[in-house]
């Protein structure tokens, strides 16, 4: 016979602060003007695939393997040069190359001071291992949010693998706005997968 006992299952010390909504912090290394200025972040949503059997009676449901990230999406104000708006398009416009080839050339070879992977992420030294076509270190970005306690030290860290921006939402100026609501620019992200990190 099992017994339980509430006072077993409490939670002890800190453990009983709630997380608060406001108390983040966003980094993410190709856009350092976006991470200064976001306002809204998600964390996003995990999903498992499920499989049916069939049977002659009721389909047996199982769990599956695949898992799915939902996106990552950041709210962000724009400054007065649009600096950190053009950060981002000009991430999508070298992933794109919507004029010509050298814009995608030059997404791999911009900020290597910044990012060493990215032009040596595709060399390989195992025998028999396929590498790239072209070093990618540059296509992607690691991001992390931090997680702040209600004294905000950080808590807790989700660290966002190879992201990648997919779009970037419209500005609209309206010249007959009778109170100034600063813009803001919604991005979504995607990537491969995150984690938690206790700090």
């Amino acid at each position: 016979m099992t017994i339980t006992k509430a006072t077993i299952r409490q939670p002890a010390g800190n453990e009983l602060d709630f997380a608060s909504p406001t108390q983040f912090r966003f980094q993410i290394q190709k856009l350092p003007e976006v991470q200064f200025f976001t306002t809204q972040i998600n964390i996003p949503g995990v999903s498992l695939t499920e499989l049916v059997q069939p049977t002659p009676l009721t389909q047996l449901r199982l769990a599956g393997s695949d898992l799915t990230y939902e996106d990552l999406n950041v709210t962000f104000l724009i400054d007065e040069q649009y600096r950190n708006y053009r950060e981002v398009q000009d991430w999508l416009k070298g992933l794109g190359f919507p004029e010509n080839h050298t814009q995608y050339n030059s997404l791999l070879t911009e900020n290597s001071d910044r990012m060493p992977r990215s032009t040596n992420r595709g060399v390989q030294t195992e025998p028999g291992k396929v590498k790239p076509a072209t070093p990618d270190g540059a296509i992607y970005s690691d991001a992390t949010l931090t997680i702040l306690s209600s004294k905000n030290n950080p808590s807790v860290e989700l660290r966002f693998r190879d992201v990648y921006p997919k779009n970037i939402g419209n500005v609209a100026l309206n010249s007959q706005d009778t109170e100034v609501a600063y813009l803001q620019a919604d991005v979504t992200f995607g990537y491969k997968y995150y984690e938690f990190y206790t700090i």
